[in-house]
């Protein structure tokens, strides 16, 4: 007969192999991250400047011939407020119906001296400017034949108060014509320096006594 065979024993020594299995991963969603812009925001739009004249007819409020300094005018929304150093009343609003003096470069109402001698005027402004421009008479006196020249007119800018260094300055004369007194312009432009107060006064040494403004034509910052 055959004889059964043992069934053999596992050996103590032998090695089981782990199988490793990968689940699959299911990402959590996040929420959207937008990169950061690298590039440089625009830089805020520059109010546009603003010209305007003040000519003592169409400010606002509306002045009446005889009214002194100090008082206010606003046009386009700036305002200049005159006074001077000699105030109450070294300058009133006189007009050619008053004072009977022919001065062509002149219209309608205009800031007239009274007896103020050697006043000096000074305009301060709601808004920065970089240019002013003030139409002026002298009360020099021309005979015929005279070759003299007109007195000059200092006018000095500043920022802020007239005790600081000025931002500029600027001296000129009139011409005389066939009218009561040598008229001018006088102008200063800051080269975009801001200015906000200006002061417009008789030079040392001029013969007048006394000058005259009309229009004040400034433009803001």
């Amino acid at each position: 007969s055959t004889a059964a065979l043992p069934t053999p024993t596992p050996s103590n020594t032998q090695t089981s192999t782990a199988v490793t299995t990968t689940l699959p991963v299911t990402p959590i969603p996040s929420s959207p991250v937008t990169p950061a812009s690298t590039s440089t925001p625009p830089a805020p739009t520059p109010s546009t400047p603003i010209t305007t004249t003040f000519d003592f007819d169409t400010g606002s409020p509306l002045l009446t011939v005889s009214i002194s300094t100090p008082f206010n005018q606003t046009s386009d929304g700036v305002t200049a407020v005159f006074s001077s150093p000699s105030d109450p009343a070294a300058f009133s609003v006189q007009s050619r119906t008053t004072t009977n003096y022919i001065l062509s470069q002149f219209s309608g109402n205009y800031l007239f001296y009274n007896n103020a001698f050697r006043a000096s005027l000074q305009i301060r402004f709601s808004h920065q400017l970089t240019s002013v421009t003030i139409v002026f008479a002298t009360t020099d006196s021309h005979g015929v034949g005279e070759t003299d020249v007109p007195s000059n007119m200092v006018l000095n800018a500043y920022l802020d108060t007239t005790s600081s260094t000025p931002v500029g300055t600027n001296l000129t004369h009139g011409t005389y014509a066939s009218d009561t007194y040598p008229q001018g312009t006088i102008t200063f432009n800051s080269a975009n320096q801001p200015f906000n107060v200006v002061t417009i006064q008789l030079a040392l040494g001029a013969r007048a006594s006394a000058f005259l403004i009309d229009r004040t034509t400034v433009t803001t910052a």
